[in-house]
């Protein structure tokens, strides 16, 4: 799983995309408004897609 944060100011787009594409079997996920911190409104998001990732495996 590839988290995508568009409002990242170390790594931002098109970092995560780059990571992407050389992972094999890499899902990419953006999360809009998420950046180097986890503010509230990006948690449910970032969880729901953390938990739909590792639901896929076993």
């Amino acid at each position: 799983l590839v988290i995508s944060a568009p409002a990242e100011p170390v790594f931002p787009p098109p970092h995560p995309q780059h990571l992407a594409q050389v992972i094999r079997g890499a899902n990419l996920v953006e999360i809009p408004g998420m950046g180097h911190a986890l503010p509230p409104e990006v948690q449910g998001p970032l969880a729901e897609a953390i938990l739909a990732h590792t639901g896929k495996v076993g």
